[in-house]
């Protein structure tokens, strides 16, 4: 298979993925179609008396994330996506699917739940049954994502920054470095304390609303 964002960009591998080579399956990667759905919420969670949705937001990103790490298709990816509508309207976890009858998670404490027939509920609805959302989660990958890939282009940067004009040796050199640096520590084992704890702190980046696990 092959995994590729979802942006608007990559169209045309698309099409000649689908035209040219369907013996390739092809996958979306999950980062990049959550960092959409989120710019969704967020922008939907701005509209007047719509607030209450962006209390839902990290949720249904976790949501999404699971949905497919844990589908062995897509079809099973978009019932189980399209369960989270009634759950958090209507506090429902069963559902009228032969792939996904009934949620998986534990009975869930009170939360802000969504009132059925209000904007705020039609207009989330709405969000999580658009066509094209529904298109992207069938194609989420289950395995693979592109990060290994960003990561190593961004630590290129490091040895080669764009600013610098080198040379076709010097340049060639600098590539191989960044290899070198990437195939050695990119699937390294994190510090552990005595106690046997892995060595790692959470950082929220100031320009952003998501943290990560960064290693000492």
């Amino acid at each position: 298979g092959l995994v590729l964002s979802s942006q608007i960009g990559i169209l045309r591998y698309k099409k000649y993925l689908r035209e040219q080579r369907p013996d390739i399956k092809h996958y979306f990667d999950t980062w990049h179609v959550s960092k959409g759905l989120a710019k969704k919420i967020d922008a939907l969670g701005k509209e007047r008396s719509c607030g209450e949705v962006l209390a839902w937001r990290r949720s249904i990103i976790n949501h999404l994330y699971w949905c497919a790490s844990s589908s062995k298709t897509g079809e099973e990816a978009v019932e189980k996506n399209g369960s989270l509508s009634p759950t958090t309207s209507k506090n429902v976890h069963h559902h009228d699917s032969d792939l996904f009858p009934v949620c998986a998670h534990p009975p869930l404490e009170m939360r802000a739940w969504l009132t059925p027939s209000t904007k705020a509920c039609e207009r989330f609805c709405d969000l999580m049954i658009n066509q094209r959302l529904l298109k992207d989660v069938a194609k989420l990958s289950p395995h693979h994502q592109t990060s290994s890939v960003e990561g190593f282009h961004s630590l290129i940067l490091k040895f080669a920054p764009k600013n610098v004009a080198f040379s076709f040796v010097g340049m060639l050199n600098r590539l191989h470095l960044a290899a070198l640096h990437y195939n050695e520590n990119s699937n390294r084992e994190y510090a552990c304390s005595q106690s046997g704890e892995p060595s790692i702190r959470v950082k929220w980046p100031k320009n952003t609303k998501k943290g990560g696990n960064i290693p000492f």
